[in-house]
């Protein structure tokens, strides 16, 4: 019963961690459905580490995103001077 509430609590912090970054990424439909966990999971965990890690870079540092041929998460360094 006990490992019961805490994986109960443990899937609905990951749905909340989910929804969060599915509010954050592009209203894109496509980009949501290729982002699901269910999906592709390497590509959910890394839109989740560069939105995380997007927020602790200081505003207007340097952010070199090399080989970024879509520039698709231009939009998280907002605050930077993103270079690609």
């Amino acid at each position: 019963m006990n490992n019961m509430k805490m994986n109960g609590a443990k899937r609905k912090k990951e749905n909340s961690l989910r929804n969060r970054i599915m509010r954050l990424s592009k209203k894109n439909l496509l980009q949501k459905i290729l982002c699901s966990r269910l999906v592709d999971y390497h590509q959910w965990s890394l839109l989740r580490f560069i939105i995380r890690e997007s927020k602790k870079i200081k505003r207007d540092s340097k952010v070199l995103d090399a080989g970024a041929e879509e520039v698709k998460y231009k939009e998280y360094f907002k605050h930077c001077n993103y270079v690609t």
